[in-house]
C-alpha cells in the first residue's frame, strides 16, 4: 500500500497482511497485522507509529497493533498538528480534529486536505484554501485564501485525488474520475496533460513521478509541454516541425 520511514536507515513496507521491515535496504523481519490496518500510517513527533482501519486507530507497539481509539468515520489519512490529530475520510469528504486520545472530536469540516513540502495544509472544497497552522494546533479550522495562482482554480462538484506543490512553484492536480493531470504555473495558467496517474511525488532532483494503471510516468523537466487536439491541433499525429528563424516561432505540419 505505502511506505514509512520509521527511522534513519529503517523503512517499512505497508502490505495487506503485514509490514515488512528493511534496515539499510535489507529485509530483517515482518510485523503481522492480520488485515487490521490500512495504508494510513503516521510517525508522530514522539516516535509513535499510528495506523487506522475503518473507524479504529491502532498503535504499533513491540511489533504488534494495539487499538487505542475509535472515531466516528472511516479514517483514510492521519496528520499530527500540535496537540491534536487531523483525520480525513473520503466518502463523503470530511475532516475531523481530535484530541491525542482520539476520544474527543473538537472540530469538523467538509472537504479534503493535502500537506505540502512546506508543511502547509491545503484545504480543498470546490476551491483551494490554506488552513491556518496555528489555529489547527489549537484545535480550530481557519481557512485562509490560497496563494494567487490557485485562487481561481476549482473543479466544482468534483473531488481531488492528489495535489502537489513542487520546488519551482508549480501546482499539480489529479481530479477524481478524470483522465489526465492539471498543472498550474506561477502566473496561474493551467495546462492539462493526457497522462493517467493515481498520485504524485517529487524527487530530490525536481522530477515529478506519477504512478499509473500499468506503470508510471516521470517528468524529467517540469517545463515540457505536450500539445494535442485539446490545444487546437487537428490530430495527435504531426509529420514535421520547423523553426521560423525570423521570430523564433515553431510551425507544426500535419
Amino acid at each position: 500500500f505505502s511506505f514509512l520511514e520509521r527511522s534513519k536507515g529503517e523503512g517499512w513496507v505497508i502490505e495487506s497482511t503485514c509490514v515488512d521491515v528493511f534496515v539499510k535496504r535489507n529485509r530483517v523481519r515482518s510485523i503481522p497485522i492480520k488485515g487490521y490496518l490500512s495504508s494510513s500510517f503516521l510517525l508522530t513527533s514522539t516516535n509513535r507509529v499510528l495506523a487506522a482501519r475503518f473507524d479504529n486507530v491502532f498503535e504499533i507497539r513491540n511489533d504488534k497493533p494495539e487499538r487505542i481509539g475509535t472515531v466516528p468515520c472511516d479514517v483514510t489519512r492521519i496528520f499530527e498538528t500540535g496537540e491534536f490529530f487531523l483525520i480525513q475520510q473520503l466518502s463523503p469528504d470530511s475532516l475531523f480534529i481530535v484530541d491525542k486520545s482520539f476520544q474527543k472530536i473538537v472540530g469538523r469540516l467538509g472537504g479534503r486536505v493535502f500537506k505540502d513540502r512546506y508543511m502547509r495544509f491545503w484545504y480543498y472544497n470546490a476551491g483551494f484554501y490554506l488552513l491556518d497552522t496555528l489555529s489547527l494546533q489549537k484545535g480550530l479550522f481557519k481557512p485562509l485564501p490560497a496563494p494567487g495562482p490557485m485562487r481561481n482554480i476549482g473543479f466544482p462538484g468534483k473531488q481531488i485525488t492528489d495535489f502537489l506543490t513542487d520546488a519551482d512553484g508549480y501546482y499539480w492536480i489529479i481530479v477524481t474520475g478524470e483522465d489526465g493531470i492539471t498543472r498550474v504555473d506561477e502566473q496561474g495558467m493551467a495546462r492539462h496533460f493526457d497522462v493517467k496517474a493515481s498520485n504524485l511525488m517529487e524527487d530530490a532532483d525536481g522530477n515529478i513521478w506519477m504512478p499509473g494503471n500499468a506503470g508510471f510516468n516521470k517528468f524529467y523537466t517540469k517545463y515540457n509541454d505536450f500539445y494535442s487536439e485539446k490545444d487546437g491541433l487537428l490530430s495527435d499525429y504531426v509529420t514535421g516541425i520547423a523553426e521560423d528563424e525570423r521570430d523564433g516561432s515553431a510551425w507544426a505540419g500535419h
